[in-house]
């Protein structure tokens, strides 16, 4: 009698280990699978916010350089120490201490340089801001506060504008350099000082 109760005993105990697997079972693997899942998701928006991370930034460049050719045969060369594409706009890369060289048919070239600048492959312009210096072949010196150069066409203008040469000084507050440089249209404040040849 005793063996046949120890045996029911042991038999409802089996059973009851049973039933609490059949009611565990479903909720561990419930759980595993609410684990698995949250971690896809936490991984796929980890893993955009990363990827996302770039296009606000940009994309950095380190001594970048542009080159092509203008409407005129003139060849050009935009280099600078660095550079950052900007995220909402591809098309205007900001760059540091850059700078232009230009060369034109006939040999003449003329190589700009400033602290920083924005060339935008769009508009195909290169607007150089902060100690704007340049200088052509020709000996021709010039500062200037800004410079808007386009490489299509090798006008450039801007403001402040102070320049030396073999002909003489001149400043002015604004200025204009059209038909390759060999004419400069100058506003405002204008001063020269023409050495006698």
């Amino acid at each position: 009698m005793a063996e046949a109760r120890s045996a029911i005993d042991i038999r409802q105990r089996r059973l009851t280990t049973v039933r609490r697997l059949r009611l565990g079972l479903p909720l561990i693997a419930a759980a595993v699978l609410l684990a698995v899942a949250g971690q896809v998701v936490w991984r796929a928006v980890v893993g955009f916010t990363t990827r996302a991370a770039p296009a606000e930034t940009g994309v950095r460049m380190v001594k970048p350089s542009f080159t092509g050719l203008g409407k005129d045969g003139s060849r050009y060369v935009v280099t600078a120490q660095s550079g950052a594409r900007d995220a909402a706009n591809p098309a205007t890369i900001n760059l540091d201490q850059p700078t232009v060289v230009i060369g034109q048919p006939g040999g003449r070239t003329s190589r700009t340089e400033s602290k920083a600048g924005v060339f935008r492959e769009d508009q195909m312009t290169l607007t150089m801001t902060g100690d704007v210096r340049g200088e052509r072949s020709n000996g021709d010196r010039f500062v200037a506060q800004d410079a808007v150069i386009n490489t299509r066409t090798g006008a450039v203008s801007g403001r402040t504008l102070r320049g030396a040469g073999t002909a003489g000084e001149i400043q002015a507050g604004d200025y204009d350099v059209v038909d390759r440089g060999d004419r400069v249209i100058m506003k405002g404040g204008v001063r020269a000082r023409i050495n006698p040849e």
